[in-house]
């Protein structure tokens, strides 16, 4: 599966249970292994890229990341943009890498926390303590079905026991220990990786001083028709402050993936051709209709020859798969 898309909630509790959902749609396109594009579309050194756009709440919404992802991030940086219709002036390079917050995270999670752990490795000296065995989230179908409601998963302090489920397992134990003169808000980190799909299970995090400041579980199912062991609800909990940050939630979702069936390489081909810092948008602001921004479309300006956007007359969805493909040239979207 290369090339799919998403759709889940997220939600940062207070110590008293109280939140606000957070609605995202996510697509993936991934190149890394994909002998499925063409090779001028297999880019080197690239892993993949992730259309990020939040749907809710209305201040929130049409609030959209772009993350261009290499393999080997000593190579080169992963480059991303962000687009914020609240203020609409651009499209800007921005910062998602190492410690920078999470997107619409409440600073309880780090940029490299996002699916356990992503990203450069460089600030960090790793070692393989040995292997144990753990008590793990497995086999988490019913936190990480459609049915349970947002409110019936979240409680104060904590997810709904009731719905979550672990099971004994052998994990290799890696230890990340900050390399002096790095910065990052971690100064060590303790990943649990179950022996049987390689998945971070359950993370340690310690601040600087070497204390336990935060910990996280990753819940799985495993998509037999795929098939492949599918990391579904994400659990951050800062001991400190008592709260924590769900996500993956799907309330109301009943697929978990949906295949893109476009043309292989068009979002590289954009990333090609586009200088994102160079983005303006013509006219006024995107308005905002009940808190869904209207479909915009990338055209060439003759004078400049610089990518503008400009509004279409349509309202459009952000319903995955169809949103990424309204970002996209008309010429380019499949039908």
């Amino acid at each position: 599966m290369t090339r799919y898309a998403t759709r889940w909630r997220q939600a940062a509790v207070t110590r008293g249970g109280a939140y606000t959902a957070v609605d995202f749609d996510y697509e993936f396109d991934f190149n890394y292994g994909n002998l499925g594009k063409p090779a001028r579309d297999r880019a080197d050194n690239r892993l993949g890229y992730v259309l990020q756009t939040i749907t809710g709440p209305a201040r929130l919404a049409g609030q959209i990341l772009l993350v261009d992802e290499p393999v080997d991030h000593a190579a080169q940086m992963r480059s991303a943009w962000t687009y914020d219709p609240a203020t609409a002036a651009r499209a800007a390079r921005a910062e998602r890498r190492y410690d920078n917050p999470g997107t619409a995270a409440d600073a309880l999670r780090t940029s490299d926390d996002f699916q356990m752990y992503n990203g450069a490795t460089d600030r960090y000296e790793w070692k393989l303590v040995g292997r144990q065995e753990l008590y793990i989230p497995y086999n988490s179908y019913r936190i990480s079905g459609s049915e349970p409601t947002t409110a019936d998963l979240l409680r104060a302090g904590h997810v709904n026991p009731d719905y979550a489920r672990y099971e004994l397992h052998r994990v290799w134990v890696v230890e990340a220990t900050l390399k002096p003169g790095a910065s990052h808000i971690y100064g060590k980190r303790v990943f649990y990786i179950d022996e049987d799909s390689w998945m971070i299970a359950v993370t340690d995090k310690y601040d600087t001083r070497g204390e336990l400041w935060r910990v996280a579980e990753q819940h799985s199912i495993n998509c037999y028709d795929v098939p492949m062991l599918y990391g579904t609800v994400e659990v951050h909990t800062d001991l400190r402050s008592g709260r924590y940050l769900a996500m993956g939630l799907r309330s109301g979702v009943p697929r978990f993936f949906t295949s893109i069936k476009r043309e292989p390489g068009v979002l590289h081909r954009r990333l090609r051709r586009c200088n994102a810092e160079h983005l303006t948008f013509r006219g006024q602001p995107l308005n905002l209709r009940s808190g869904v921004p209207r479909r915009v479309e990338v055209n060439r300006i003759a004078s400049s020859d610089q990518p503008h956007f400009q509004h279409s007359s349509n309202v459009a969805g952000f319903s995955s798969p169809h949103f990424a493909q309204t970002m996209l040239p008309t010429r380019l979207r499949s039908s």
